[in-house]
C-alpha cells in the first residue's frame, strides 16, 4: 500500500506544493472578487509566475513534453534528411491530424467550465430558493400558532392578547422577509442592504439590520426573538 506523509511531517518531507497550501487559505470578499476580474491581472500574473506554486508543480511534467517534442523534432529533422536507414519510419503528423489530437481536449475544456459555470448558477438558485421557503414556512407556522388563544385565556380572548398575537405575526412576517434580502445584499456588491430591508422592516429594525457587520445572522436572532416573545406569552408550546 502506497503510504502519504501528514501534514505534520517536516517540511522536506512534503512537496512544495501541498506545504504552500498551509498558507493558501484566503476567503475572497468583493474587493477581492474585483481585483480578481480586473484585466490588470494578466500582469500581475506574469509578474508572478516565477513563485507561482502552479508553475512550480508542471515544470516537470513540462520539461518532460518539452523533451519529447524536442526528441521528436530531431529525430523527424534526421529522418528527411536521409540521414538516417530507410527502414525508419516517419513519424511527423500533418495540421489535419494536430487538430484531430488537440480538438477532443479542447471541447472537454469548454464542456467543463460550461458545466462548472452552471452548476454554480444552480447552487446558488438553490440555496436562494432554500432560505425563501424556510422564511416562508416560519412565517406561516408561527402566525398560524400565535392566533391561537393561549390555554390559560379566557373565552372570548381579550383585546389586548389578540393584539400581541397580531404583532407578533407581523415581526415574523417582516423579519422572514428581511432575511433573504439580507442575504443578497452579502453576496452581492451591487445591492445594498439598508435599501432592500427598509421596504419590509420598520425604519429603526432597518437602521439596526444595515449596522450590523453580517445582516443575515442579525436577522435570524431577530426571528428567534419573535419565537421567544411568543412563547413567553404562551403561544407557543415545546
Amino acid at each position: 500500500s502506497t503510504s502519504f506523509p501528514s501534514l505534520n511531517a517536516p517540511v522536506g518531507a512534503l512537496d512544495d506544493k501541498e506545504v504552500s497550501r498551509r498558507f493558501r487559505r484566503t476567503w475572497f470578499d468583493h474587493e477581492d472578487w474585483r481585483t480578481h476580474r480586473s484585466t490588470g491581472r494578466y500582469l500581475r500574473h506574469l509578474a508572478s509566475l516565477p513563485g507561482s506554486r502552479i508553475v512550480r508543480s508542471l515544470g516537470p511534467p513540462l520539461a518532460w513534453v518539452v523533451f519529447a517534442g524536442a526528441a521528436t523534432g530531431t529525430y523527424e529533422t534526421i529522418q528527411s534528411s536521409g540521414a538516417l536507414p530507410p527502414f525508419l519510419p516517419s513519424i511527423a503528423v500533418g495540421a489535419q491530424g494536430a487538430a484531430q489530437l488537440s480538438g477532443f481536449a479542447l471541447s472537454l475544456l469548454l464542456a467543463a467550465r460550461t458545466t462548472n459555470a452552471y452548476g454554480r448558477w444552480l447552487d446558488a438558485v438553490t440555496a436562494v430558493g432554500t432560505v425563501s421557503s424556510r422564511a416562508v414556512d416560519f412565517t406561516r407556522q408561527l402566525a398560524a400558532w400565535v392566533a391561537l388563544p393561549p390555554p390559560s385565556s379566557p373565552s372570548p380572548e381579550p383585546a389586548a392578547s389578540a393584539e400581541e398575537a397580531t404583532l407578533l405575526a407581523a415581526a415574523a412576517a417582516r423579519w422572514a422577509a428581511a432575511l433573504p434580502r439580507a442575504l443578497a445584499a452579502h453576496v452581492r456588491e451591487d445591492l445594498e442592504v439598508g435599501t432592500l430591508v427598509a421596504a419590509v422592516l420598520t425604519p429603526a429594525e432597518a437602521a439596526a439590520c444595515a449596522a450590523s457587520p453580517h445582516p443575515p445572522r442579525f436577522a435570524l436572532p431577530a426571528l428567534t426573538e419573535v419565537a421567544a416573545a411568543a412563547q413567553a406569552a404562551g403561544r407557543l408550546s415545546v
